[in-house]
């Protein structure tokens, strides 16, 4: 029976879908003159909002793209439309209703295949929710400006231990972890030629628009006599990071047994994002990519084709360095490594100002109070580095458990690799292993890891990390 057919039959044996339908329709009809774009607006949003809650309920996998896709998109959203709205709070739902969708699939599923159920069992989840006890208890601090401060942090807490247990629930095949890291790795791509359009064709109106109403942002991304680029992200700094992280995964998995086209298009984006990243302007993202492909050199020392990429990885980071180019790009590139820059220096007294603040208040000053005490002791609102900023908030223990939580990723991640015999999802743990490593070593100089998305990715990864042995055959 055609789809017509179908829904002539549903309209004429239940007459009120009929009357009800065209009471619809009615309403519309009288309602446009009057509400005209608007109304239409929101009648799309309707359609979208139920047809990714409809998606959810059905397939929660595909949902967790979507919510991907719309974590790098969401500030690019806010800003073309010119909405003043919170942008993060949407995000904040649909995982939310992604998890309770695992719930109710978990208890009255029996469909999806079964091997372990409680990644709270594993190290990594143990830690994990040890850590986000601690993040929940440090609200109550009573040095706190106030409890509000303390749900911007909090959200982030909730995305990486609700995100753990639906990846680790949605990687029960394989496909599915393909298809995340494929869906990531093509955003990241998307996200660099978007980019490289704002440094070569320029700027749209309304981006002029949106980076001239502020007279702090304008001054922070122009800079060197040019302006830096972000795409369609919320700053410079999250772009260039995510770049690097992002183009560290590329050029690892480059080097996998992966499909001759899986890894040239793994090679052009790599040079597409880190070209990119170099545009940003951000400094510590320039860092990245040399120690995110050290530590996966060090993983394979005994190779001799490794050895002879390390050796070429070498001479290129030698050209851009010291070789005859010039220009703001190269200029501030080359800052990266200059003891001399006089923001270095100026960070480098904030730092140990906030670090007196640290020794004399050893259990912080109560959570999401970093920028807080950072403006009063500076004249910056920005501590400029995570690991100091988790010490303003949570003290030495918050620090030493975010060492511990880091500690015990990279563990993870390296002891798998190495007891790994599949050479894909070898490859695919060492993608991660240099991300992670760069971006932490990254966060003592920006607060790399808690922006979107790149917190959504790197809790994806968790779960994958502790997944992937299942498939390991």
């Amino acid at each position: 029976m055609s789809l017509t057919r179908s829904l002539q039959k549903q309209f004429t044996s239940r007459p009120y879908l009929f009357l009800g339908a065209c009471l619809v329709l009615f309403i519309i009809s009288f309602l446009t003159p009057n509400l005209g774009v608007l109304l239409w607006a929101g009648l799309v949003m309707i359609v979208i909002v139920a047809s990714i809650v409809f998606t959810t309920f059905t397939d929660y996998r595909y949902a967790l793209i979507i919510l991907l896709a719309y974590g790098y998109f969401l500030f690019f959203i806010g800003n073309i439309l010119n909405i003043n709205v919170p942008v993060g709070v949407p995000f904040d739902l649909l995982l939310f209703t992604i998890f309770l969708a695992v719930l109710i699939k978990n208890n009255f599923s029996t469909s999806i295949p079964r091997l372990e159920t409680n990644p709270y069992k594993t190290p990594l989840g143990i830690i994990l929710l040890i850590w986000a006890g601690f993040d929940f208890l440090t609200i109550f601090n009573p040095l706190t400006y106030g409890l509000y401060l303390g749900v911007p942090p909090i959200r982030v807490t909730l995305t990486f231990v609700l995100g753990f247990y639906i990846f680790y629930q949605a990687s029960t095949s394989y496909s599915f972890i393909k298809l995340f890291i494929i869906a990531f790795l093509a955003l990241s791509i998307l996200g660099g030629l978007y980019g490289l359009k704002q440094e070569f064709i320029g700027l749209a109106d309304w981006e002029w628009k949106w980076l001239t109403s502020d007279p702090r942002r304008y001054s922070l991304f122009y800079q060197w006599g040019r302006i830096r680029k972000w795409s369609f992200f919320s700053d410079v700094s999250t772009f260039g990071i995510l770049m690097s992280f992002s183009a560290i995964s590329c050029f690892i998995l480059m080097l996998g047994p992966f499909k001759r086209v899986y890894r040239i298009t793994a090679l052009v984006g790599g040079v597409v994002m880190s070209l990119a990243m170099s545009y940003s302007g951000t400094r510590t993202a320039v860092a990245m990519i040399p120690l995110g492909l050290a530590i996966y050199f060090m993983l394979n020392m005994t190779n001799r084709i490794t050895i002879g990429i390390a050796i070429g990885t070498l001479v290129v980071f030698l050209a851009v360095m010291y070789g005859p180019f010039y220009g703001p790009t190269f200029t501030r590139i080359r800052s990266t490594f200059n003891s001399d820059d006089p923001s270095l220096d100026f960070r480098g007294y904030k730092r140990k100002k906030l670090q007196e603040y640290v020794m004399s208040h050893p259990l912080g000053g109560g959570l999401g109070t970093a920028n807080e005490t950072a403006g009063r002791l500076s004249s910056t609102y920005d501590p400029d580095n995570g690991y100091l900023r988790t010490a303003l908030d949570k003290g030495f223990p918050g620090l030493l458990l975010q060492f511990l939580f880091f500690f015990t990723i990279l563990f993870t991640a390296i002891e798998a690799y190495f007891s790994c015999k599949n050479q894909k999802i070898k490859f695919i743990y060492a993608s991660f292993i240099g991300s992670f490593f760069a971006i932490s070593v990254a966060q003592f100089f920006q607060d790399a890891i808690e922006q979107k998305p790149t917190y959504y990715i790197i809790t994806a990864y968790l779960a994958f990390i502790v997944r992937l042995k299942d498939y390991d055959s």
